[in-house]
């Protein structure tokens, strides 16, 4: 057997592993439902669904963004920033007013396409971190790949046509 031939085979089994990687981790973390409860974070940073249009048109409902965890004082007005209202409850929203506290750093906030201010001033511990990238629509996907039938087609049946054709090629030599 030639040595691109196995390059070749060596390339497929290393995308059927890394799929599988991929597959597992998706598990881990978008199905499971015991780790719903723990936000995915890699590297400090963290994607995020949003899910209503208080930050239209900016932010849309269905859109992935990712937040990346920061300094507290590196917030500036105009920044969005993702902060914790309550237990399970985040909220995604533009920095209005960097008011400086005794007790630190605090932000006045206000969804783009809310008429009034936010109620009260989010305080250092509140903030989870400012978005760094939005992904439109991807919420849409993540949700699709989080049912059973998106983990199925998206991972478990590509993963079959790589090892099969894989095999296939094997035993044709």
């Amino acid at each position: 057997m030639g040595k691109k031939k196995k390059g070749n085979i060596f390339f497929n089994f290393l995308t059927i592993f890394l799929v599988l990687i991929i597959g597992v981790l998706s598990f881990v973390y978008f199905i499971d439902q015991k780790n719903l409860d723990k936000p995915f974070s890699f590297l400090g940073y963290q994607p995020m669904i949003v899910l209503s249009g208080s930050m239209e048109p900016a932010l849309k409902t269905g859109d992935i963004v990712v937040v990346k965890k920061i300094s507290p004082e590196l917030i500036k007005e105009g920044d969005i920033i993702t902060f914790q209202v309550a237990e399970d409850i985040m909220i995604t929203h533009r920095v209005k007013e960097v008011v400086t506290t005794a007790g630190g750093v605090s932000f006045k906030t206000k969804g783009d396409a809310n008429k009034n201010e936010d109620r009260s001033l989010i305080n250092e511990q509140q903030l989870l971190g400012r978005v760094v990238l939005k992904i439109p629509y991807g919420g849409y996907m993540a949700n699709f790949v989080r049912s059973k039938w998106g983990f199925v087609f998206l991972i478990v049946v590509p993963v079959i046509i790589l090892f099969y054709s894989e095999i296939k090629k094997v035993f044709a030599r």
